[in-house]
């Protein structure tokens, strides 16, 4: 059976809770497109619908979402894939080092950046001045007051 690109396709999936969603599918060339990004893991039954114009077609099943840990799996780099990832040439191998210090080194978008912290101090402590000051007169008060001046 054929039908129309634009055909409405509804995917429709309940969790084991029984909260059920709806999501139209996207037509994209000549494919349907469905992101379900985020699915908690559990069991899920699902159904579709068509809905084209002469008729109503409807299909269901189910299927399950298993917790994995997919960075875990392969630990090894590929380093034509990240080559494919690198097109632009922006980025070096552990083994290209040298051609990277030396393009940082030719690079005249990159500035030199000089941080200077200065601690200023002044040239007259007012604290010490301020006691020098007052012990005089504190001795000199107190020798007129005692009777020995």
């Amino acid at each position: 059976m054929e039908f129309e690109s634009g055909a409405d396709i509804v995917f429709s999936y309940k969790d084991s809770s029984g909260k059920e969603n709806f999501k139209n599918l996207i037509s994209k060339d000549n494919f349907y497109d469905l992101k379900l990004n985020g699915l908690p893991t559990g069991d899920y039954s699902y159904e579709i619908i068509l809905n084209n114009e002469n008729e109503l077609l409807k299909t269901e099943g189910e299927f399950s979402i298993i917790p994995s840990n997919i960075e875990k799996l392969n630990t090894v780099a590929n380093p034509k894939k990240l080559a494919v990832l690198n097109q632009n040439g922006g980025s070096y191998q552990f083994s290209e080092i040298k051609n990277l210090v030396d393009n940082l080194k030719i690079d005249n978008n990159l500035k030199i950046k000089n941080h200077i912290e200065q601690k200023q101090q002044d040239l007259i402590n007012y604290k010490w001045l301020l006691l020098l000051l007052i012990f005089p007169f504190a001795e000199w008060f107190l020798r007129k007051n005692k009777g020995l001046l």
